[in-house]
């Protein structure tokens, strides 16, 4: 659908929030957005050419809402034109005024911003009902974290604690996202002080998708519908990777996954479980190396510290023996022990046992 038969939405409100939320979900719907702060440039806009509904804030702060409206129904072809208002509240007095000026919807603030999406749809041709985006087809994509908050220090916090594994998403409610970037989301972590709240958790989930929910409070109360658990403030890099990484299949081991093959790092400590905790490692690989080929990717490489140490040589081979699957080219990132030894013992080629993963990277992609 181009977009110049999108349908088109004329928001006009000061509150930057506001037209960050809508920015991003209306145009998910199919409607085409174009906000401005004050009630000139809305006239302004408007001269321009009409849009298919006028989104208009009460309280404007160069003017008032009804010479806007007003304005617009004197304009030929205005009978096409849907007019809503946001209203923190109204007598019934006022609520009158604005019906007889011609304004069809209103909208109680704060925002349901699902309810808004739904209102405005109705009787709009070349809009379609809001759903959540779908998680990423390939399994092994790199995922990402949201973080709805107002703060970029949860996002600092967040890239420096998961951001070798995943991409992280800041939505602060005052700038929209792209829309290629809501899906394949592992997990929300969303602030209590973020607009709208917690209470808007229907809003994130049609933002964003099906990810599992985090709470984002100064206080440790339990879990709200809708959310998963509550991570407590100050966020610490521990909780937010145990957030990301058991809303996922990688709580034991990381995926770095490249066109040709994925990089797979073994968490810190594995040569010190039990066998039963080394056993669930084990079996991630498998399920690694089963997904790699099933993508079409041709090789993989494991990682981790105490690889092909002497101490750790017998993990190390089943740790191998366990992500080869034919005709996979698999191999490990060690700086123990003499290569040609460990090739020996592993059966691995030692084409395929570096000192980096860079190295092997390199040396896959030449080979294969």
């Amino acid at each position: 659908m181009g977009e110049q038969r999108q349908p088109l939405v004329l928001l006009v409100t000061p509150d930057s929030a506001v037209r960050g939320s809508l920015c991003t979900l209306l145009p998910l719907s199919g409607w085409r957005v174009r906000d401005v702060s004050t009630s000139a440039l809305a006239s302004h806009n408007l001269k321009a050419g009409l849009p298919e509904v006028l989104l208009i804030d009460q309280k404007l702060p160069d003017g008032d809402v009804l010479d806007v409206v007003r304005s617009l129904r004197a304009r030929s072809g205005h009978q096409r034109v849907r007019v809503g208002v946001l209203v923190e509240a109204i007598d019934r007095e006022t609520a009158v005024s604005y019906v007889r000026a011609g304004i069809d919807l209103f909208f109680a603030k704060p925002l349901a911003l699902i309810e808004v999406a739904a209102r405005l749809a109705e009787r709009t041709p070349g809009v379609t009902p809001l759903t959540a985006p779908s998680r990423a087809d390939d399994p092994l994509a790199r995922g990402s974290v949201v973080i709805v908050s107002p703060s970029l220090n949860v996002k600092d916090v967040a890239e420096k604690a998961i951001g070798d594994e995943f991409d992280v998403v800041l939505f602060d409610g005052a700038r929209g996202i792209d829309a290629s970037t809501r899906g394949g989301a592992v997990c929300m972590i969303v602030d209590e002080a973020a607009p709208g709240g917690l209470e808007a958790a229907s809003t994130w989930r049609a933002i964003f998708g099906d990810a599992p929910m985090y709470a984002l409070t100064s206080r440790g109360n339990e879990a709200q519908a809708g959310f998963v658990d509550v991570v407590n403030k100050p966020l610490r890099d521990a909780a937010l990777q145990a957030c990301a990484r058991e809303s996922t299949d990688r709580v034991r081991v990381a995926v770095f996954p490249m066109q040709g093959g994925i990089v797979t790092r073994i968490r810190d400590g594995w040569h010190k479980q039990d066998d039963d905790a080394f056993a669930l490692i084990i079996a991630d690989l498998e399920r690694l190396a089963r997904q790699v080929k099933d993508t079409g990717r041709k090789w993989l490489c494991i990682d981790g510290k105490h690889l092909g140490s002497t101490d750790h040589l017998e993990r190390t081979k089943q740790l191998v023996t366990a992500a080869t699957l034919e005709p996979l080219h698999v191999g490990f990132v060690t700086n123990h022990s003499d290569p040609a030894f460990l090739s020996r013992l592993t059966g691995v080629s030692q084409t395929y046992i570096h000192s980096s993963s860079a190295l092997f990277i390199k040396t896959a992609q030449e080979l294969v």
